[in-house]
């Protein structure tokens, strides 16, 4: 029976090491609601597989040339919590939020009633401010950089970035940025994915 006991707890200690580095791995944020971050644009045009995937929706655009962005924005039936997929000259990525039942926005499409709620690589609305910095320690292709810590009235911001060097197997390089937001309590009110960049920095 120790044997046993003892063959459980190491299994379980696997697993348990095994999903801190799938959380850890920056990929995962390049996909949310099986939608490739990297094929927001394509040869047939911009949001063409968001729109397969998750249903049609107005296309915002805003800005000029040098900060021009477009957008697709979706909403949960029940009016909780949004994504926006965004694409612009340099990054691309979506913005996933709580919704303010005060502010009105009438663009945004309602997803399948089967989506529940929106999370990806470990994140998710709600989280508390610990346990979220814990997705982002530990050193997985060299761990993450923590570039901006504001903190206003009524919320705190935090900026991770980290360069990916590989993807899938495969030599790969990209920015990725994550703005994360935090309320008065602590809890994960809102996160930002960019991906991309226009610096020539290299993939290090």
């Amino acid at each position: 029976m120790k044997n046993i006991g003892r063959m459980l707890w190491a299994f379980l200690f696997a697993i348990a090491i095994t999903r801190s580095a799938f959380a850890l791995d920056p990929s995962v944020f390049l996909k949310i609601l099986d939608v490739d971050v990297k094929n927001l644009k394509g040869e047939s045009g911009d949001f063409v597989q968001v729109r397969k995937l998750l249903g049609d929706a107005k296309r915002i655009d805003t800005g000029d040339a040098a900060e021009y962005e477009g957008r697709v924005e979706y909403i949960l039936s029940d009016r909780s919590q949004s994504i926006a997929f965004k694409i612009g000259e340099c990054w691309d990525g979506y913005v996933v939020e709580k919704v303010d039942k005060t502010v009105k926005r009438f663009n945004r499409a309602v997803l399948n009633a089967s989506i529940k709620t929106l999370s990806t690589g470990g994140l998710s609305l709600g989280m508390n401010k610990k346990d979220v910095e814990k997705l982002f320690e530990g050193a997985v292709s060299g761990g993450w950089k923590l570039e901006g810590n504001k903190i206003l009235a009524n919320t705190r911001s935090v900026t991770f970035t980290k360069n990916i060097v590989e993807n899938e197997g495969e030599k790969f390089c990209d920015h990725l940025q994550i703005l994360l937001t935090f309320d008065a309590r602590e809890k994960l009110c809102n996160y930002d994915v960019a991906s991309g960049g226009c610096d020539d920095e290299p993939c290090r």
